[in-house]
């Protein structure tokens, strides 16, 4: 059924892959637009501390945030840092490259803190 009508099937896209991909599209939505009304009613009922890319799943948390919460591995796979001038990404754990085969840093140098954020690489 999901080959398209030119190799004989009946052209239908894979609805569970489509599905999550729309989910994702949401969860986009939330993290650049966190003043919409949507964003601002789940941030007070699921993640009132925090950040979105932070937020959990309870167990009494409603069969739309747990769909939402289902898509973010998508969203995060595509996320980078994009580095200004005072940056909150952290040197060795974020992707923040432009252009790597992980866009992280694949090596560690002995002399910098774990912790360490990458504005702390830039020289004002």
């Amino acid at each position: 059924m999901k080959l398209s009508k030119s190799n004989g099937g009946l052209g239908f896209r894979d609805l569970e892959l489509f599905n999550l991909a729309m989910l994702a599209k949401q969860d986009w939505r939330l993290l650049h637009y966190p003043n919409s009304f949507v964003a601002r009613v789940l941030s007070v009922k699921y993640y009132p501390e925090g950040y979105f890319l932070e937020a959990k799943v309870k167990r009494t948390s409603s069969f739309i945030w747990r769909s939402v919460m289902a898509a973010r591995p998508i969203l995060e796979s595509g996320l980078m840092w994009r580095i200004g001038d005072e940056s909150k990404a952290w040197i060795w754990q974020e992707k923040w490259l432009s252009s790597s085969s992980s866009f992280k840093i694949q090596s560690q140098c002995l002399g910098m803190d774990l912790e360490a954020k990458v504005a702390t690489l830039i020289d004002p």
